[in-house]
Formats: C-alpha cells, sequence, structure tokens
C-alpha cells in the first residue's frame, strides 16, 4: 500500500518535472530566436551604417571636405559631420541668389510663380 502510494507520487511529480522541462525548453527555443533575430537586425544595421558613412565619406571628398584643418567641413555640427550653412562658397552664394530671387516680389521667378 505505501509502495503503490510512492508510485503515485512519483509518477505526478515526473509528469510535473515533463511539463516543466516541456516549458523550459519551448521558452529557451523562443528566446534563442529571438536572439538570433536581433543579432541579424544587428548585423544588416551595421552593413548599413557603413554605407552610409561611406557615402558621407565620399561625398564630403566630393564637395572638396576631405578633413584638413583649411576644409569648410572641418567643424562637424550636423548629422553625421556635416556642417550646415557653411561649405563651397560658390554654390551657398549660388543657391543663396536663387533663394533671393525667387522670393524678391521684383524678380521674374517670383511673378511667373504668382501668375
Amino acid at each position: 500500500m505505501l509502495m503503490d502510494e510512492f508510485e503515485k507520487l512519483k509518477a505526478a511529480f515526473d509528469a510535473q518535472g515533463a511539463k516543466l522541462q516541456a516549458k523550459f525548453d519551448a521558452q529557451a527555443a523562443k528566446q534563442k530566436a529571438e536572439f538570433d533575430a536581433s543579432e541579424i537586425k544587428h548585423k544588416h544595421l551595421q552593413i548599413k551604417y557603413q554605407k552610409l558613412e561611406n557615402m558621407v565619406k565620399s561625398a564630403r571628398e566630393t564637395l572638396g571636405c576631405g578633413g584638413g584643418s583649411k576644409s569648410a567641413c572641418s567643424k562637424p555640427s550636423g548629422p553625421m559631420g556635416f556642417t550646415f550653412g557653411q561649405g563651397n562658397g560658390v554654390v551657398s552664394s549660388e543657391l543663396q541668389q536663387q533663394t533671393s530671387d525667387a522670393t524678391s516680389p521684383f524678380s521674374e521667378a517670383f511673378i511667373k510663380r504668382s501668375k
């Protein structure tokens, strides 16, 4: 009689242990999948960041902002090292002239836009 009771308790304990082990294994598999996905996402973001960094470097070289001490872009203040409102004086003044021409009430661009 005592042995039967012991066997029942042992079987119930083993069944409960198997349930808990299955839950643990499922949770571990879920967490591993989430971790693997985050690792993949992290690697993709690193690749994207490197591409953007290379694009910025290329753009800086194209604009003549190589980073020397006399460079117009040597003091980064904007995102990814660009300096806003400075740079190639010819381009800046040309853009400023186009902007002022377009907004001046006496300019042809303003008159054409107003019609």
